[in-house]
């Protein structure tokens, strides 16, 4: 499969649509004219797509392959993805970045080089660039792979015990007797989610940990409070749909990319995160050679981009 990308670009106004939510009459506005344009391999060079600023990511949206409407690629498919509203500067994105710090020194360029436009992270995927047009989120639901066969040897599966610098995800319960225990795992294990609190039974001792890298994503288990806290900088692609059910009775919060809210709950010692190499990471990124070079930005563009990374690192120096 190629890291295949999915774009929206929305002009022309808004249209406003009352409905009624829960008994109660709302309302919300949709974009009057929006399209769909897609690319095999672009998902991978979004953000040195995107740093240049608004101008540069119109024209390489425009030189991509227009599609009909219900031609998305889905959740699974879909590895990156951007949505450009001009008539509101709004963009609405999201790809897989090497890690925390790359995403945040993406952000903190994008912060200026899209200066006066309103800038957010799809923490759902490409099924939030689906809404944000008024379609149903189910129109880019892959329906995913419901997990089967006996539970211990599904949790078996999918658990890949990692050493403390290979961590993904930091997985940590907080037991009755008040000691909380952390767990690390490569890739993430939200699937396992599925099974509910009895899965905390089953984390493989051998996958303890006490410290770990910063990962890319948490869950927090309090079983004395009966609270479940997650979050990540992957789309975590509508897990808020099914995880109520699973985890009847529990209070669920969804942290976004909130890593504070799970560092303040457990005990492990987590590594911090290093905005300098994030900076390093995309400036790297930006000087890449063809077929991966930006060919849609301007020059004047290009090294705008590369002067913001500049000051961010001066400023980094300076504090």
């Amino acid at each position: 499969m190629g890291e295949r990308a999915n774009y929206v670009l929305v002009e022309d106004g808004h249209f406003r649509l009352f409905f009624r939510h829960h008994f109660m009459p709302r309302s919300k506005w949709y974009p009057k004219k929006w399209e769909l344009y897609s690319s095999t391999w672009r998902a991978r060079i979004l953000d040195s797509d995107l740093a240049p600023g608004p101008e540069a990511a119109i024209r390489c949206i425009l030189d991509q392959k227009r599609r009909e409407r219900q031609e998305w690629y889905d959740d699974i498919e879909c590895e990156g993805a951007a949505l450009i509203d001009r008539s509101r500067q709004v963009l609405l994105f999201f790809m897989y970045v090497q890690d925390f710090a790359h995403r945040a020194a993406l952000l903190a360029v994008l912060a200026r080089t899209w200066r006066a436009w309103h800038v957010q992270w799809a923490f759902d995927g490409t099924s939030d660039l689906a809404a944000y047009v008024g379609l149903d989120r189910a129109v880019v639901r892959s329906g995913g792979v419901m997990l089967g066969g006996p539970l211990r040897q599904a949790l078996a599966d999918l658990m890949i015990v990692a050493d403390d610098d290979e961590i993904d995800q930091l997985v940590t319960v907080r037991h009755a007797s008040g000691q909380v225990d952390g767990y690390g795992f490569r890739g993430d294990i939200f699937g396992v989610l599925r099974y509910g609190p009895e899965m905390v039974e089953l984390l493989p001792a051998d996958a303890r940990v006490t410290a770990c890298q910063f990962p890319r994503s948490g869950i927090h288990i309090d079983l004395v409070a009966r609270e479940l806290g997650l979050w990540a900088i992957d789309p975590l692609t509508g897990i808020d749909e099914w995880l109520p059910d699973e985890w009847p009775g529990w209070r669920i919060e969804l942290w976004g990319d909130q890593y504070q809210e799970h560092i303040a709950r457990c005990a492990v010692q987590v590594k911090d995160w290093d905005f300098g190499a994030g900076l390093e990471t995309l400036a790297k990124r930006l000087e890449v050679a063809p077929p991966y070079a930006n060919t849609h930005a301007k020059p004047e563009e290009l090294e705008r981009a590369r002067e913001v990374i500049a000051s961010l690192r001066g400023n980094r120096r300076n504090h």
